[in-house]
């Protein structure tokens, strides 16, 4: 295989599927000579671009899968859905450069909870809905906004309040991107940081959002 060349190739090579994936394609990606990081850097664009494809592509109508925030492209276009996968990209730097995202350890800093303890609870609230996450370049990160301080260090109820309501109709990331950006339904503010000050009128620019009132 050339140096330079990725190679994508159909069938399973031998792979038997499951009954779940039996109506799938099976596709084998061979990579060349490359470090471990830059091996990395390459799944990193792969994913950002395969959750871009899968939104645009057609649902049944019975069908309701959460949106990621982003509106998903109309067509197929390699040209449209590179565009679409550049914004997705730089809509998750966004949500996590203000350090307002962390790690689990970031979280224990911040709690003041011990990894094994917060990992336990982290498994709870996640199942409960009292939390959300969001994952990039396979580490899990938590929004910081949504702690109390070291005295309560658990998710509000407020931030599990406004969950409830995105849920219907967004991922986790697209929760991330409307937690973060500007929203012109709380007068230009982002809604992680009314959520304590405000927390129902947050929850009420939640409903708005979910019922498609357009904001900024």
């Amino acid at each position: 295989m050339s140096a330079k060349k990725i190679e994508v190739r159909r069938g399973s090579d031998g792979y038997t599927p499951t009954s779940e994936q039996a109506d799938g394609i099976q596709l084998h990606i061979e990579l060349p000579a490359i470090s471990g990081h830059a091996a990395d850097v390459y799944l990193d664009c792969l994913e950002v671009l395969n959750c871009v494809f899968l939104g645009a592509q057609p649902q049944a109508a019975d069908t309701e899968e959460p949106a990621s925030g982003l509106s998903a492209p109309c067509t197929l276009s390699p040209r449209t859905l590179f565009r679409e996968a550049v914004m997705l990209a730089e809509a998750r730097q966004l949500v996590l450069q203000d350090g307002d995202w962390v790690t689990m350890a970031g979280l224990s800093q911040l709690t003041g909870l011990e990894p094994a303890a917060l990992a336990v609870g982290l498994r709870a609230w996640l199942r409960d809905g009292t939390i959300i996450s969001v994952s990039d370049r396979r580490q899990e990160y938590f929004p910081a906004f949504a702690f109390g301080d070291a005295t309560e260090p658990r998710p509000i109820v407020e931030f599990a309040a406004v969950v409830k309501v995105l849920r219907e109709k967004k991922d986790g990331w697209g929760m991330a991107f409307w937690f973060v950006s500007s929203n012109h339904f709380l007068g230009g503010y982002r809604p992680q940081d009314l959520l304590r000050s405000t927390p129902e009128r947050v929850r009420r620019a939640a409903e708005a959002e979910v019922a498609g009132i357009l904001h900024g």
